[in-house]
């Protein structure tokens, strides 16, 4: 067992919280609230005919899932599965600060993600992990 495995392991699991505490990428230390953070979960059942390139155009940011039927959708990495879509910004935002992330799950998880250039988001090929 390495050094962050034993630390992770002395850690209190909770069933609930107010807040999480985060890191930001410079460094400084902060909080989101709980109930920010479910409150960017959204689902939708199922989708037909959907594109996963144009679900910027559909989706708010946060996190959403959709099932996919595969035979309907277009730029899935195989037929029938389920898409975990993560988006940073409101829909229709294609500057340089939109980041997508994408996991597309059936008999094997595909991974790939997408950033704006002022135009459009341009995407990563899928990828096995």
């Amino acid at each position: 067992m390495n050094k962050k495995e034993k630390d992770l392991k002395n850690i209190t699991e909770l069933l609930s919280t107010d807040f999480i505490r985060a890191i930001t990428s410079n460094g400084e230390s902060g909080k989101i609230l709980t109930t920010n953070l479910l409150n960017r979960l959204s689902t939708k059942s199922s989708i037909s005919n959907g594109d996963l390139d144009q679900f910027i155009y559909e989706y708010d940011n946060g996190i959403t899932l959709i099932s996919c039927s595969g035979i309907y959708n277009l730029n899935v990495p195989v037929n029938g599965g389920l898409c975990v879509h993560f988006q940073r910004h409101a829909r229709n935002v294609v500057d340089s600060s939109q980041f997508i992330l994408q996991l597309y799950i059936s008999a094997k998880i595909y991974i790939r993600n997408g950033r704006g250039d002022g135009e459009r988001i341009n995407y990563t090929p899928w990828r096995e992990i």
